[in-house]
């Protein structure tokens, strides 16, 4: 499942229950793949056995609750195809899987809440955006995200530049005639195409792809990046009416193009663009009228007083929260008896539909909150 986004990271923090297991693996994708995601999952289910007695359940128990981990660690044709990292929500009821091509840091947790923390920055940077490949042998629009693409049918869209031209060419094909004498050959009345005309021919060609794609686009309201020959791609460029062309373009020739490349190349091109979103709403944060810390920041978003919030995923602080009261307790040792408030944190902002950043500690005093 890679086109999770914001909102099916909500999704995931309103998993409900009283007692939930969340585990975060990096998983193998070459050799003996099979071997060692197994005794990863079956590591991760007795690390999860402990943190389950830990909050109270019995051995038995603990163990019956995380069997569908050690059941899909026996899949060997899943095990054999895993994409990066998986993530793996579980209660008494069921178990959601969810995998990424991006590495993701192991973690196994216990708990109300589902752990979400590792997910914050690989999803809430992954931003939909189009790629348009172009050549004059071919144009293909695709609706991408950092980890997925499939091509867009659109109706309109131009097939390549002979297509634009069927009519030029049926015309020419009736200035076609023979000569009464036998033996002699067909001749094309008129000049031969010349640079000019066949420039002519390239703007049309693009004009017709700019009228196709500029609906689609702008209704999506998502940029458009650009990959093609370098001269299509130029004209484009100088031609077209879209607002939101990415300024970086990948000069390439899109039938030795793999769509994992596509992917690749689309997403290096609009990272800029996110990493100055980023900056954009830190920046808010730190000019704006903030609070800091776990007790202000749980209040504000719980009280509505929220705009956004700001954590550091990796920064762990164990403690209690009692969603009710509003009652927050910190304790100083690690323990897995307790939640991640962190976690927590993130969990209540997406909830409440807050908006919620994945910061450093050098960007803002974490966690914090902006207000309205």
């Amino acid at each position: 499942m890679l086109k999770e986004t914001r909102e099916d990271l909500a999704r995931y923090a309103g998993r409900s229950s009283k007692l939930q297991v969340t585990i975060h693996a990096a998983m193998e994708r070459r050799d003996q793949a099979v071997r060692k995601n197994r005794t990863i999952l079956n590591n991760a289910a007795r690390e999860a056995e402990r943190c389950l007695v830990l909050r109270g359940l019995g051995e038995s128990e603990a163990e019956a609750f995380v069997q569908p981990v050690r059941d899909l660690a026996t899949d060997s044709q899943r095990m054999n195809h895993q994409l990066g990292s998986l993530s793996l929500f579980i209660d008494d009821t069921d178990m959601e899987e969810l995998q990424l091509p991006t590495p993701i840091a192991a973690a196994v947790e216990a708990g109300a809440y589902p752990d979400i923390a590792p997910l914050l920055e690989p999803m809430l940077v992954n931003r939909e955006y189009f790629v348009l490949t172009l050549s004059r042998g071919g144009v293909g629009l695709y609706r991408c995200t950092r980890y997925q693409a499939s091509l867009v049918e659109l109706p309109g869209l131009p097939e390549d530049l002979l297509y634009v031209l069927r009519y030029d060419e049926f015309e020419k094909s009736l200035q076609q005639h023979m000569t009464s004498r036998g033996g002699e050959t067909a001749m094309v009345h008129g000049h031969g195409t010349g640079k000019d005309e066949k420039e002519q021919f390239l703007l049309r060609f693009i004009d017709e792809v700019d009228a196709a794609v500029t609906g689609r686009v702008r209704s999506a309201q998502l940029p458009l990046v650009l990959m093609g020959n370098e001269d299509v791609v130029g004209r484009f460029r100088e031609r077209s009416k879209l607002e939101d062309l990415i300024a970086a373009e990948h000069h390439v020739d899109p039938f030795t193009l793999r769509i994992d490349t596509l992917i690749e190349r689309g997403w290096l091109s609009l990272d800029p663009v996110v990493r100055d979103a980023h900056r954009s709403r830190v920046d808010r944060a730190a000019s704006g009228r903030t609070v800091s810390g776990v007790h202000p920041v749980l209040a504000a978003i719980t009280q509505g007083r929220a705009a956004a919030a700001y954590v550091d995923p990796s920064q762990v602080v164990r403690g209690s929260f009692d969603r009710e009261s509003g009652e927050v307790h910190e304790v100083p040792a690690d323990t897995r008896a307790v939640d991640n408030l962190t976690n927590i944190i993130a969990v209540e902002a997406l909830r409440l539909h807050v908006p919620v950043e994945p910061c450093r500690s050098d960007e803002l005093t974490l966690p914090a909150a902006l207000l309205h």
